[in-house]
């Protein structure tokens, strides 16, 4: 555990370590604390990018999809502080970010990466972003101080598709690697984020109540699948007509929790995910309260990855993916010279759920290429069909992590 976080600290400080002079002055010191509508903004603009990527994508052969936000978000705002023009306007509209200044922003968005290390020394979470860009191409010096500054990245020179591959897979313990098969001759700038989790249940499960139960497919078929039970802990828990919804903390200070969403036994999954918003998230979220009660869930190990380009295309940011009309002028001091487009928004994501707690972790790549309830006493909860997700920092209510399970896989199969 301790490897991660030094790990995490040397990337927050790579800016401020790299110099001879240990009394330098870190310039993220000087970074303003974000009023509270500047959060709330980053926020739910976090959290409804969230929703719009869960639903947008297409599931993997086993019928599973799993995200994470504040990854995709993350790497989306760097590549937006170098946009410009109307690539910019398309750009924050879909972020939901068109009402806040660049300054506002990039001060929310610190604090926000800042604040998911917290202090609690019993689990591992953290991200990291780096930047790499082609010698050729001279960065804007402002744009690469505010990726050292305000997102904490390590800017280095593109050099070969290894040197980005080997910094993923130690940011996420090897569970992401292979971002980029090869180093296209028109790259100049690749932005990558990578987040990392692994945390202890507060309430484990008991490994020797586990064994083959049946769950229940979307398409009425039935497989017999490993699944842990928790019986009789307090835990959060609501239930209305549509949902019964549980959360499971980990480790003491609990504030870090992965909520399930378990629609009603008779009705459509489908259905259910495509209704499933943030309004409804955090309505069904508020409502939870104390209750003991018992769980049944199947432990699974999930791998997904999907291109993002349609996606926000879809969503109405379709200039930063044409080349002959982005603008990604603040990046380069030569931009107007040869131009620059997104060529690719690429994610992958991991996640392991057994008796003892979860490691999840995710990575986001853009590359930039140039131009050529009822409570009850008690409740029990038997997770044995389709479900929703969110692994979620409650205390800042942000998603770090979402998905849907129509078919649980484990890596022993």
């Amino acid at each position: 555990m301790m490897k991660k976080f030094l790990c995490f600290f040397t990337v927050i400080f790579l800016s401020a370590c790299n110099t001879s002079n240990s009394e330098q002055e870190n310039p993220a010191d000087d970074i303003e604390q974000p009023d509270n509508a500047s959060k709330e903004t980053v926020q739910s603009g976090l959290n409804q990018l969230g929703f719009e990527t869960l639903s947008g994508l297409d599931k993997n052969e086993d019928g599973n999809l799993f995200i994470s936000p504040i990854s995709i978000w993350t790497a989306l705002n760097m590549t937006y502080h170098g946009a410009g023009g109307e690539t910019k306007e398309e750009m924050a509209e879909v972020l939901g970010i068109e009402n806040i200044d660049s300054d506002a922003l990039l001060s929310a968005n610190h604090d926000l990466l800042m604040n998911q290390a917290g202090d609690n020394q019993e689990l591992e979470l953290y991200l990291a972003n780096a930047v790499w860009f082609r010698e050729d191409m001279e960065i804007e010096s402002a744009y690469q101080e505010m990726l050292e500054t305000s997102y904490l990245a390590q800017v280095e020179p593109l050099t070969t598709e290894d040197a980005i591959n080997d910094w993923v897979a130690e940011q996420t313990n090897d569970r992401i690697d292979n971002m980029i098969d090869e180093i296209s001759p028109n790259l100049i700038l690749f932005l990558l984020n990578a987040v990392y989790f692994q945390g202890d249940w507060t309430y484990p499960f008991d490994e020797s109540l586990t064994e083959e139960q049946e769950f229940h497919l979307a398409d009425g078929s039935s497989i017999e699948t490993p699944t842990m039970v928790l019986y009789e802990e307090e835990l959060n828990y609501s239930e209305n007509d549509d949902v019964q919804v549980v959360s499971l903390p980990y480790e003491e200070e609990e504030t870090i929790q992965m909520q399930i969403f378990l629609p009603n036994e008779d009705s459509s999954f489908t259905d259910f995910q495509e209704d499933f918003s943030l309004e409804k998230w955090q309505e069904w979220t508020d409502d939870m309260e104390k209750q003991t009660g018992t769980v049944f869930l199947p432990s699974f190990t999930l791998e997904y990855e999907s291109e993002l380009n349609d996606l926000f295309i879809d969503l109405g940011m379709e200039q930063a993916f044409d080349p002959n009309y982005a603008n990604f002028s603040n990046m380069f001091t030569s931009i107007e010279d040869k131009g620059a487009y997104i060529d690719e928004i690429y994610h992958k994501t991991f996640i392991d759920v057994n008796e003892e707690g979860t490691e999840a972790a995710g990575a986001t790549s853009v590359s930039i290429e140039e131009t050529a309830a009822i409570i009850q006493d008690t409740f029990q909860m038997d997770i044995n069909r389709p479900f929703l997700f969110t692994i979620t920092n409650t205390e800042e209510n942000i998603i770090l992590f979402m998905g849907s399970m129509e078919q649980p896989v484990n890596e022993s199969e």
